[in-house]
């Protein structure tokens, strides 16, 4: 083979494998701006059976994960306490974020009050309670607990 073909057979390997790489950034670029896309500040959750709580029926609950603060951080820390329980890491406590979904719950009374406690989600179809779970640990670990 001659030097020439050698030579153009290689430059056609680089600009191939330079178009690959291109596209590889671009898909990578384009995943990673997805991902930030997504809204993990707030959640609704259609339930797959009615909840009956104190004498109101839920079908659907909406979370507003963003609306929590430092202060809820530590009342669902301290409340943890109270019962005896450690926390090591909030994202894998369930108790954890139980408390955060109960304050996240945007369902309130006419006073403003939150009117689901941790004991009516707790009453939730598993499927429906660990959706709101996962959730909650999705918000902590991407906004950078």
């Amino acid at each position: 083979m001659s030097d020439a073909k050698k030579t153009s057979g290689k430059a056609a390997v680089e600009e191939l494998s330079d178009a690959l790489d291109a596209a590889v950034d671009a898909a990578m670029k384009q995943a990673n701006d997805a991902q930030k896309a997504v809204d993990v500040g707030s959640f609704s959750l259609e339930l797959s059976a009615p909840l009956e709580w104190e004498g109101r029926t839920y079908e659907k609950l909406v979370f507003q994960w963003d609306a929590l603060t430092g202060e809820d951080y530590l009342d669902i820390e301290n409340e943890m306490m109270v019962r005896g329980k450690t926390l090591v890491m909030p994202e894998y406590t369930g108790d954890f974020l139980l408390g955060m979904a109960v304050r996240a719950c945007t369902e309130r009374n006419e006073k403003g009050v939150r009117v689901l406690t941790a004991g009516a989600l707790k009453r939730l179809p598993l499927g429906d309670f660990m959706r709101i779970v996962k959730k909650a640990r999705t918000f902590l670990l991407r906004t950078g607990r």
